[in-house]
């Protein structure tokens, strides 16, 4: 017992839940989807005939733009009330051409005291199939059966779990002869209206979005409440949303959801907010590309610089050759004149050798040792010193002589320049 009531209480909370949710959800899903432009862009003219019991009023009307607007009015009085239907037709059509209403709605509003109003209130389940509903229990609502009434119905509320209506009825063997007599007059009625829908919804708390521009209008053609019932008549039949049309019997044909605008303007709200995501990775992208551009711009002069510089180090290196060679061809010079005045006399080289220590001398002398103090006293020269034993040649009367000694306060020359003199005498004796 306990377990069945606590899951009907889920239930229950579940149910007001959700429909609290559609309650919610259903204005923002209507605004979503609804065409902000549609009542601009549509163009109604409406030929509104409206009974009361002082006679008939002919109203003509268009709307474009959002904006009501009154074209003609014709008030026709009877002594003996609502006039009969054939009257109603025959001062229609006069009316029609009066007012040069041509290819205008139809529409055909009846007095108050011919409609039965009445509030009902429904489980919310029946929502979505709410029209065949009423259509079913209109005989336990109204009087009649739902084949001998014109009647309409309007949603005027939903919570904790119910929807309310309010529900208009007439009786159909009333309101026929007159739909009949006009069409017979070629005005085929499309709207059935009733005067009493201000203020039957004003008493359940709802209204119609009265235009105040078009009242104004009716008190030039009209008097008191005359002019404000007229009014609320040539709304509805200017603006189908606003009232109740008893011809279609509650039922209505859907309307396609006007998603086009929403989605274009979801489109556009897409495109910015990617825009807003991809412009600063765009910009960034450029101004990597400008700095890579700046970057090989400078690397090609950096290659330029590079290559001068190797040209330059190249040059470098052949003057460099130039001037070791100058250098040294001139320090040879020197050591040869230097041999050539410390040298005695006498002496024949036949070989000398300039190399990185020092100098190598190979030749004949009269007296070999004789040679050895006057290299040492040279400023060029130092522990010079025989190579190996002389050895005496007697053919010549000389001594075959090979010495070598090191250089003193001259530069050395390059090893890899060996200077070898061959068959050189000191002088031109012998």
């Amino acid at each position: 017992m306990t377990v069945s009531i606590s899951l009907k209480s889920i239930s229950d909370s579940a149910s007001v839940f959700s429909e609290r949710l559609y309650g919610l959800l259903q204005p923002v899903g209507r605004a979503l989807l609804s065409n902000p432009f549609e009542d601009m862009l549509t163009v109604t003219r409406s030929f509104c005939i409206a009974l009361d019991p002082e006679g008939m009023t002919v109203l003509y009307g268009k709307r474009s733009f959002s904006k009501s607007v009154l074209k003609g009015a014709s008030s026709y009085s009877f002594d003996k009330g609502i006039p009969a239907p054939d009257s109603v037709a025959s001062y229609a059509s006069l009316a029609l051409n009066e007012l040069n209403a041509s290819g205008a709605d139809v529409a055909l509003a009846i007095p108050k005291p011919w409609v039965l109003l009445k509030t009902a209130e429904f489980p919310s389940a029946v929502m979505d199939n709410i029209s065949e509903v009423i259509t079913y229990e209109i005989d336990r609502l109204t009087p009649f059966s739902k084949d001998e009434a014109f009647y309409d119905f309007r949603v005027i509320g939903v919570s904790e779990g119910k929807v309310s209506i309010i529900l208009a009825a007439a009786r159909k063997d009333k309101v026929q002869p007159y739909i009949e007599a006009l069409a017979k007059n070629g005005l085929v009625v499309s709207r059935l209206l009733f005067d009493a829908l201000p203020e039957a919804l004003g008493s359940v708390g709802r209204h119609i979005d009265t235009d105040e521009h078009l009242v104004k209008s009716m008190s030039t053609h009209f008097e008191g409440v005359r002019a404000s019932k007229a009014a609320g008549v040539l709304i509805q039949a200017l603006r189908p949303s606003e009232g109740m049309d008893l011809l279609t019997r509650g039922f209505r044909i859907k309307e396609k959801t006007p998603v086009t605008v929403s989605v274009v303007l979801g489109l556009i709200v897409l495109a910015a907010v990617i825009f807003s995501i991809v412009a600063p990775y765009l910009t960034e992208e450029r101004r990597i590309e400008e700095i890579d551009k700046q970057i090989k711009a400078k690397k090609e002069e950096a290659k330029k610089v590079e290559r001068l510089k190797q040209e330059a180090d190249e040059l470098q290196k052949e003057i460099d050759t130039v001037e070791g060679f100058k250098k040294k061809r001139h320090m040879t010079v020197d050591v040869i004149k230097e041999l050539t005045s410390v040298l005695p006399s006498s002496v024949w080289l036949t070989r000398s050798r300039i190399t990185d220590p020092g100098v190598e001398l190979e030749g004949y002398a009269v007296t070999a040792t004789e040679m050895l103090p006057k290299l040492e006293a040279s400023k060029y020269f130092r522990k010079a010193e025989f190579a190996s034993p002389t050895v005496r040649d007697a053919k010549l009367n000389s001594d075959r002589f090979t010495l070598k000694m090191e250089f003193e306060g001259l530069d050395k020359p390059d090893t890899s320049d060996n200077k070898t003199v061959k068959g050189a005498k000191k002088d031109e004796k012998k």
